[in-house]
C-alpha cells in the first residue's frame, strides 16, 4: 500500500473510530474498541493505563499491564512518544502517553512482534493517542461526575431508611447492603462498641466474598475484636477513620482467611459528638480504591449511622429500664402476696433468672447458730445439684465471696472471679472462670442472706444490672 492509501484509508479509519468511542458508553465498550482498532490497523497487541484524576494513582484496563508496567511507567514520566524492544516477549513496542488539555491521563503501549514500527505508524498512533486521551478524559469526568452522585444518593437513602429502623441489627443489616451495592465493594461490615469490654461486636456484613459470611457465625458467633487492634479497633480507638489504599505496607491491617483478595481497606469510626459507638469497615480488591472525597462521603454517612444507632440505643436502654423496673415489682408483689418462704424464695430467683437473663440466680439464707450461710432456692442449671449437694459455706471462712458479702454487708461485684484470690471454685463445676454479683438481704441493719447471681462468661453484667441489682436486696 502507498503512502497516499496508507493516510486515505487511515482517515476513513479515524472517522469511523470517533464514531464508535462517541457511541461508547462504558469504558470496558471503549476498550474493546481500542482493541479491535489497534489489531486491524497496527496488527498490534493494546495495553491501556489511566491516572485516577484525583490521586494520580495508576490503573490498569488491560491484563498486560504486569508485563508492560515499566514501559509505561516509562513513558508517563518522559510525557513524549517512544520506541522501545521487549526482549523478554521478543516485542516492538511503541509507547505513548494520554495528554488532552495538558493534564496527563495516562499511557497507552502498542506491541507486536513481526516488525519494528514504521514512522508513518508512529505519527498515526500519536493522533490516535490524541483523540484517545480526549475520550477518555471525557469520560473520566462523566464517570467521576455519576460515581458522586451516586454517593450523595447513598447519603440519601440511607438517612431516609434509617430514620423509620428501630432495630440496630437491623439498621446494620440494612446500610451494609446499600453501601456494598451501590459502589460494589469486596466487603462492607459494621462493628458496634462495648465500652465496659473494650471491645467491637461484629452486627451486620455484605460481601462478594462467599467465605465473609464465615467470619462472625457459626464457631466464630463469639469472636470480637479488641479495642486498638485490627484497623477497625485502632480507628475505634483513636476516633479517627484509617485509609490503606494498600494494605502490604499497612501497619494497622491484618489480613483476613475470609477475605484473602482484600487490596484496600477503609475503617471508619461511628461517632455521635465525641463518643466512639462502632466502626464501619470498607475493604476492596483494588488497590488505590479510595480517594480523599470517598473518606469524605464515608465519614458523613458514618456520623448519621452513629446518630441512628445513638437514638436506638437510647431507646433500647429505656425499654429494659422499663422491664427491669416491672420485674422488680413483680418480685414485691411476690413477697407481699406469698407466705410461704421456699415459695418465695423459688418465685424470686425464677424472676431474676427469666426477666433478666441472668444464667444462675441463688439465694442463701444466714443461720446464726451453726454460723452458716446456707443455699435455698436457685435458677438456672446449677440449682439442682446446689439443692442436692446442701451447699452452705462457713460465715467466718476466709476465702470465698458470699461469706464477705455477709461479713462485709455490702454487694461484692467480681468481673473476672479468676483475678479474686478469695474465690472459692465453684462447688459443681469446679470453674475458675466467670463473673459474679453477690447482694446483701437486709432488714434494717441485720444481714438475713445473699442473693447470689453468676455467669460463666467474665464481664457478663453490664452498668445497668449493677444500678439495678442492689434495689433487689432491700
Amino acid at each position: 500500500m502507498t503512502q497516499k492509501a496508507f493516510n486515505a484509508a487511515l482517515q476513513a479509519q479515524w472517522l469511523s473510530l470517533g464514531e464508535a468511542l462517541e457511541a461508547a458508553a462504558t469504558i470496558d465498550e471503549i476498550l474493546q474498541t481500542l482493541t479491535y482498532f489497534a489489531r486491524r490497523h497496527f496488527n498490534s497487541e493494546l495495553s491501556l493505563q489511566l491516572l485516577d484524576l484525583e490521586t494520580n494513582v495508576p490503573r490498569s484496563l488491560t491484563s498486560k499491564l504486569n508485563r508492560l508496567e515499566k514501559f509505561h511507567r516509562l513513558v508517563e514520566a518522559e510525557q513524549r512518544v517512544m520506541l522501545n524492544y521487549d526482549s523478554e516477549n521478543q516485542s516492538y513496542l511503541v509507547c505513548s502517553p494520554l495528554i488532552s488539555s495538558n493534564q496527563a491521563i495516562g499511557s497507552l503501549v502498542l506491541s507486536r512482534q513481526d516488525k519494528d514500527y514504521a514512522a508513518s505508524e508512529i505519527t498515526a498512533i500519536e493522533d490516535f493517542s490524541s483523540m484517545l486521551a480526549n475520550t477518555l478524559l471525557t469520560q473520566q469526568l462523566e464517570a467521576k461526575e455519576s460515581y458522586h452522585q451516586q454517593q450523595i444518593d447513598l447519603i440519601a437513602r440511607v438517612t431516609s431508611q434509617i430514620i423509620q429502623i428501630t432495630d440496630v441489627d437491623q439498621l446494620a443489616s440494612e446500610v451494609t447492603r446499600l453501601i456494598q451495592e451501590t459502589f460494589g465493594y469486596y466487603y462492607v461490615a459494621i462493628f458496634t462498641l462495648d465500652p465496659e469490654k473494650n471491645e467491637l461486636f461484629f452486627k451486620a456484613a455484605s460481601s462478594r466474598s462467599a467465605k465473609a459470611a464465615k467470619m462472625f457465625t457459626g464457631e466464630n458467633s463469639q469472636r470480637t475484636i479488641q479495642l486498638g487492634s485490627h484497623m477497625i479497633g485502632t480507628a475505634a480507638q483513636t476516633g479517627k477513620p484509617i485509609l490503606a489504599n494498600d494494605v502490604r505496607y499497612a501497619v494497622h491491617f491484618k489480613a483476613e482467611e475470609s477475605l484473602p483478595e482484600t487490596q484496600s481497606e477503609l475503617s471508619v469510626p461511628l461517632k455521635a459528638g465525641k463518643t466512639v459507638l462502632g466502626v464501619l469497615d470498607i475493604e476492596s480488591d483494588q488497590r488505590h480504591a479510595f480517594s480523599r472525597t470517598d473518606l469524605n462521603v464515608m465519614t458523613a454517612l458514618a456520623n448519621n449511622i452513629a446518630f441512628a444507632i445513638q437514638r436506638l440505643q437510647l431507646f433500647q436502654t429505656l425499654q429494659k429500664k422499663n422491664e427491669e423496673l416491672q420485674a422488680i415489682a413483680q418480685v414485691s408483689r411476690s413477697i407481699n402476696s406469698t407466705l410461704d418462704l421456699d415459695q418465695l424464695l423459688q418465685r424470686v430467683t425464677d424472676i431474676l433468672h427469666q426477666e433478666f437473663n441472668y444464667p444462675y440466680v441463688h439465694i442463701f439464707l444466714v443461720n446464726y447458730v451453726p454460723n452458716t450461710i446456707e443455699f435455698k432456692a436457685g435458677s438456672g442449671q446449677r440449682s439442682k445439684a446446689y439443692r442436692s449437694q446442701g451447699i452452705a459455706y462457713s460465715i467466718d471462712c476466709e476465702e470465698g465471696i458470699i461469706p464477705l458479702t455477709v461479713r462485709s454487708g455490702q454487694t461484692q461485684i467480681l468481673a473476672d472471679v479468676s483475678q479474686f484470690q478469695q474465690f472459692i471454685p465453684n462447688p459443681v463445676t469446679g470453674s475458675r472462670q466467670g463473673s459474679e454479683i453477690c447482694i446483701p438481704l437486709k432488714y434494717g441493719a441485720n444481714i438475713l442472706g445473699v442473693l447470689d447471681v453468676q455467669s460463666d462468661q467474665p464481664h457478663a453484667f453490664r452498668a445497668s444490672d449493677l444500678n439495678c441489682t442492689p434495689k433487689l436486696g432491700q
